[in-house]
């Protein structure tokens, strides 16, 4: 469990309550991983913005190497999200 207190998205500003609906699809909440940016909601877009350039754009590795390349990054930082 993290230990920063997370806002409520779905009660912020409008800006908030914005990016809430945009990231959090058709889950009833957004992704806790997504949600820690709550004290910076702009640092969310940015967040977002740069993982969809590092792993969707064209480049020289295949999406498939990109996903196994972050795996074992956070395997080697013991982060199992």
């Amino acid at each position: 469990m993290a230990w920063i207190k997370i806002p409520d998205w779905s009660r912020g500003s409008e800006y908030m309550r914005g990016l809430n609906d945009r990231f959090r699809g058709k889950e009833p909440e957004m992704d806790r991983i997504l949600s820690i940016h709550g004290l910076h909601p702009e640092g969310l877009e940015a967040h977002y913005g740069l993982y969809k350039e590092v792993m969707f754009s064209r480049g020289p590795l295949s999406r498939r190497d990109r996903e196994l390349v972050a795996t074992a990054v956070s395997a080697a930082n013991d982060c199992h999200y």
